[in-house]
């Protein structure tokens, strides 16, 4: 039977609160890969990021990993859950570091306060729209996966332009997707029972932690004029 006492506001309110403490503890993990990328790894990852073939590759298995993260986090098992999140979010500190560690510190704070406020908009949007967001799935992953395309073209033809445009177009998908998925775990919460809380919770926190993570990346690029 399905625990009627998680319906309520207050324990909406909680979960949210539960998902967003897991998606800022994944930027935080973030920030310690990035630390640690620049300290231990640093001639290696500038060397490997000279090649687009490791290009190629990094998103490849980018792509691999939140596939297998996304099945971690739907995991009842709390500590897989996380664990298999949290790891992924230090891996992605390692890859950003050079992008980090190179990058003027009031162009990381820009985009970093840009990013927070756009993200903070678009989430209380998508939680309080009455708009079905569910049937702009097939438009957003269509969107994205283009995106990747675009970005992977660009790797090899090196146009400053394109990638510039690429950039703004995605910051706009990836604000979309936040809405959407803020609506979707409102949804999502409404309809689920107590058992399933805590999955709900860590697949939510990296939804949005991708999110926020692709927003950020993308306004930096777009704050040092692309380079």
């Amino acid at each position: 039977m399905m625990n009627s006492t998680w319906r309520n506001t207050l324990d909406v309110s909680k979960y949210f609160k539960l998902t967003y403490l897991y998606m800022v503890l994944g930027i935080i993990m973030t920030a310690v890969g990035a630390v640690a990328g620049g300290v231990f790894l640093q001639p290696l990852l500038a060397q490997l990021f000279q090649s687009n073939i490791f290009w190629v590759g990094l998103i490849i298995v980018q792509f691999g990993l939140v596939f297998v993260v996304a099945r971690l986090a739907e995991s009842r098992n709390k500590a897989v859950a996380l664990s298999g999140y949290l790891g992924f979010t230090v891996f992605e500190g390692l890859i950003l570091s050079p992008l980090l560690l190179f990058t003027p510190v009031q162009t990381l704070v820009a985009a970093f306060a840009s990013t927070a406020g756009l993200f903070g908009v678009m989430a209380m949007l998508g939680y309080a729209t009455k708009i079905d967001m569910s049937r702009w799935t097939g438009i957003l992953i269509g969107a994205t996966l283009a995106l990747v395309i675009a970005m992977l073209i660009n790797l090899f033809i090196g146009s400053g332009l394109f990638g510039y445009i690429i950039s703004i177009i995605a910051v706009i998908v990836f604000a979309i997707w936040t809405a959407y998925d803020n609506q979707k775990l409102r949804v999502s919460f409404e309809n689920a029972d107590e058992v399933d809380a805590n999955s709900i919770a860590v697949m939510g926190a990296f939804d949005l932690y991708l999110d926020f993570l692709n927003m950020f990346i993308n306004l930096v690029r777009i704050f040092s004029n692309n380079n």
